[in-house]
């Protein structure tokens, strides 16, 4: 075993503090936007959890979306904030459903419906781009898969553009890509 060797702070040696963060614009790399799992915890949650419960996470941890897993740590889909509303929950008690029984599997945006960017196109990709790819699409999440790995290896969402880009968005409402296109179009053809 090694020891280690202590050392007296000296007054030259200051305090470290964040890096300023480097100023976003439409052409800085798109992968300035993405939250990567490998630095950032996803937020999981099981796809059997009761509905009222996931709420409660969502709101508690100022999240937007979570990662729907089965039993088996198996990725399902995406449960977002926008889709248990309590609108959403009473509308589905009012056709029946007993609140008690409802969980996150009846409310999540299945794998099977999900679209994603390729990590490896993303690298070479500006936030630009990824907003017109996307620009038809009312969708507010994108994620993003590492084929090599054969994982999701992360996930761009509108309001982290946004905030990047300083654009203000909707107070209440979720604004999707396509009207983040719109409000960046002039910009676009730039």
């Amino acid at each position: 075993m090694n020891t280690l060797k202590l050392r007296q702070i000296s007054l030259g040696d200051e305090l470290a503090r964040p890096t300023v963060p480097e100023v976003i614009t439409k052409d800085s790399p798109a992968l300035s936007v993405m939250t990567d799992f490998r630095k950032a915890d996803p937020g999981l949650i099981e796809w059997d959890t009761p509905i009222q419960q996931a709420h409660q996470r969502l709101q508690t941890e100022r999240a937007q979306l979570k990662l729907v897993m089965d039993g088996g740590r198996h990725f399902l889909g995406l449960l977002l904030a926008e889709d248990i509303s309590h609108q959403e929950i009473i509308r589905r008690v009012a056709r029946g459903s007993a609140l008690k029984d409802l969980c996150v599997g009846e409310f999540m945006r299945p794998r099977r419906e999900l679209y994603a960017f390729e990590m490896e196109e993303l690298k070479g990709a500006t936030i630009r781009e990824v907003v017109a790819t996307l620009g038809q699409s009312e969708q507010s999440y994108c994620l993003v898969v590492d084929s090599e790995r054969h994982e999701i290896r992360g996930v761009i969402a509108v309001k982290e553009i946004q905030k990047q880009l300083g654009i203000q968005g909707p107070a209440q409402s979720q604004l999707g890509f396509s009207q983040l296109f719109k409000e960046l179009h002039p910009l676009a053809l730039n």
